[in-house]
């Protein structure tokens, strides 16, 4: 392992160092303008994504100019932004903010006081010492009814009370530089509460007694009483949720060398590696109170002095990070080194070495049963731009016979002009390939996947998207999947089938306040054997998901309008509580968003899900009622502490977030909805809600 160190130590690695600032300055009518500027003219698209636009949901497009991409954007007075910049798909932090704070995903987020700022403080400017105060709560309440009964031959509603209840998740952060050089970020999980039952639940908890024991907890132990849902175990409190000690990070900014060390749920530092992200930001130091890690970075003087020596040809950054959150749970120690470099500022290498270890400090060498190495380049050459990266895994103490099965590889080039965008590559995934530090089948994420596709399989894929005009643009994505390794295990049945996946989309400008975007999206198999099941029939084309979406802003009464329609077409009957059903239904939703005066955002959705087969009444049989509906209202009532009052009624029809994500949002996947059960649950719901996040 003393090798393994030395070699990683002595790589080089690069971290492209953009000038980027913001400056402010002071309206007649008291509001505050600020101007971003993100000083690298090379990238094709820089997005400029923060609190004020929802992150990415709404990140805004910066205007592209000589030296680099500005926007300019009026807030109201007393406004304190977090904000980063996106690159070409990267998350980059302004390292010549006011300020940083912790942004919970291993990362920072750039911080800018714009009173302060417009009234002379420097741009770029040291942070000041002092911890600040963040928080994402959600504070609800829910009374839930089952509305459908099933005689076999129709539906009959009844409202019948299921269970209610008073709910609260909450997450307190404290970071910033408790003296000059010394960061600390803690978070506190104030409360996690999923389940509306504390009040009422049926056949255990009358209104009565849930009711009284919420109120007394409320007066003698107000912080269980929010924490835990009390009235479902009275009599076994050591089974309730607990406040507790979530993320916890420190370290030393020292400007050669910056140590950060983590613990608990704290998260590893994400590193985006060309195509991949090769640690997740959802990745955990140790989620069981335990685990933790140790980085050592290196800083600005050393990366200044560096460039110097280099006359500015090379960018440096080498990062060594002894673990043990190689499993998440923090029981098994690990390692991830990582040496990246850009060169006459044209061209990016990255080199990044994991390694998984044993469970004891005596099995740190002989236990090694596992490494990663990943290879990743990305060069500008004029208007195209070429991305490539390698994986190789080393399984010591599994023999695999393929060494092509411990490999990934994607491969892309993209040329971009003001008319035309274009990208053409090829990907492949061995059937061993994994990758560590990312998610796989955890928190319902599939991070691997969705980079570097299923195991066994390889893809050609295209991208190319046109302004046809400066009010239209049109694009097609297209790939093709196939078996990779025939001699190992197949996703397909039949290992010689291409599935063929077009997807079409295009925009529309009607005018400066109205647009109109949507996209449709097919499935085709070349064999027999793995074509796709619908109702009673199968098919080698199916039209998958598509949507639709108008957004008007208007001067008068109504400020603006919102409607979405979706269309999905794989969903089984899984998704809706009953397996037997297979892929036999798709499903629709239309929802529609209106902001009134006052800032009320009035919301509106319907659902409804249709049979394939024609000839069977599907849905009666299975006794799920197809049509649902929504109605819904969200207005901000503290601009400061950004926060939110939510109402609902959904009946038979849930379009909304999981309440821990706030309930005022769409869960949306693309166009469509979300859900991967209880879309439509044969249930009905009445909430009432406050969000804060500031």
């Amino acid at each position: 392992m003393k090798k393994v160190f030395a070699f990683i130590s002595i790589l080089a690695v690069a971290c492209a160092a953009m000038f980027a600032e913001v400056t402010a300055k002071k309206l007649a009518d008291g509001k505050v303008e600020a101007t971003f500027f993100y000083g690298n003219p090379r990238a094709t698209e820089v997005l400029l994504a923060g609190s004020f636009t929802d992150w990415q949901n709404g990140a805004l497009p910066m205007e592209k100019g000589d030296k680099g991409f500005t926007l300019t954007k009026v807030f109201d007075a007393g406004t304190t932004v977090k904000y980063k910049f996106i690159s070409d798909g990267n998350w980059t932090t302004d390292l010549k903010a006011p300020d940083f704070i912790d942004d919970g995903f291993g990362g920072k987020n750039s911080c800018a006081d714009l009173d302060e700022l417009a009234g002379g403080a420097d741009a770029g400017a040291a942070p000041k010492s002092g911890l600040k105060f963040q928080t994402w709560s959600n504070f609800g309440f829910q009374d839930k009814f089952a509305t459908t009964k099933f005689s076999g031959k129709e539906y009959e509603s009844d409202f019948d009370e299921t269970n209610a209840g008073i709910n609260l998740k909450s997450y307190w952060k404290f970071g910033g530089d408790v003296v000059p050089h010394v960061p600390v970020y803690v978070e506190i999980a104030f409360a996690e509460n999923d389940s509306f039952n504390n009040l009422y639940n049926k056949g255990s908890v009358d209104w009565d007694d849930g009711l009284k024991n919420w109120a007394t907890d409320m007066l003698f132990d107000t912080i269980y009483a929010l924490d835990a849902n009390a009235a479902v175990d009275t009599t076994n409190k050591d089974n309730q949720k607990k406040t507790y000690l979530g993320h916890f990070k420190t370290g030393v900014t020292t400007g050669w060398v910056d140590f950060t060390a983590g613990y608990g749920y704290a998260k590893l530092t994400p590193h985006y590696n060309a195509n991949w992200n090769t640690l997740d930001q959802d990745w955990e130091a140790g989620y069981q109170h335990a685990g933790g890690f140790n980085q050592f970075a290196t800083g600005a003087l050393f990366k200044e002095w560096f460039s110097n020596k280099t006359d500015g040809n090379v960018e440096l950054e080498v990062i060594l990070a002894p673990n043990r959150s190689v499993d998440r749970a923090g029981n098994q120690y690990g390692f991830y080194g990582i040496v990246d470099a850009t060169l006459f500022s044209k061209h990016y290498v990255d080199f990044q070495y994991n390694a998984a270890y044993g469970n004891t400090y005596d099995t740190l060498d002989e236990n090694t049963w596992t490494a990663d190495y990943i290879f990743g380049y990305k060069g500008t050459f004029g208007p195209a731009m070429v991305k490539a990266n390698f994986l190789v895994n080393d399984y010591h103490k599994v023999d695999v016979d393929d060494k092509q099965d411990l490999t990934a590889l994607n491969v892309n080039a993209t040329y971009s002009t003001d008319f035309i965008t274009a990208n053409l590559g090829y990907r492949y995934r061995g059937y061993n390939a994994w990758m560590m530090y990312v998610e796989e089948g955890a928190d319902d994420h599939d991070h691997i996947t969705d980079q570097l596709g299923d195991p066994n399989t390889q893809r050609i894929f295209g991208d190319v998207s046109v302004n046809v005009t400066d009010s239209v643009n049109v694009g097609l994505n297209m790939y093709a999947d196939m078996t990779f390794n025939k001699d190992s295990a197949s996703i397909f049945a039949n290992e010689d089938t291409v599935k063929l996946v077009p997807r079409a989309r295009a925009t529309v400008k009607l005018s400066d306040t109205m647009t109109i975007d949507g996209y449709g999206e097919i499935n085709y198999v070349t064999k027999d054997e793995d074509r796709f099941l619908q109702g009673d029939k199968v098919n080698a084309l199916i039209f998958t998901q598509g949507g639709l979406h108008f957004n008007a802003k208007l001067d008068g009464a109504v400020k603006s309008v919102d409607v979405i329609y979706g269309y999905d077409g794989t969903n089984d009957g899984a998704a809706y509580g009953n397996a037997n059903i297979g892929q036999e239904i798709a499903a629709h939703n239309l929802l529609c968003t209106v902001e009134v005066p006052y800032g009320i955002n009035v919301q509106a959705g319907m659902g409804l899900r249709t049979a394939y087969d024609t000839d069977v009444e599907l849905l009666k049989d299975t006794g799920i009622n197809p049509f649902g509906f929504s109605l819904g209202a969200f207005k901000q009532i503290c601009k400061k502490y950004n926060t939110i009052l939510c109402a609902q009624f959904c009946y038979n029809f849930d379009p909304y977030n999981d309440f821990g994500d706030g309930w005022s949002k769409y869960k949306l996947d693309g166009y469509r909805l979300d859900r991967d059960q209880n879309y439509f649950s044969n249930a009905s719901a009445v909430r009432v809600g406050l969000q804060f996040d500031f």
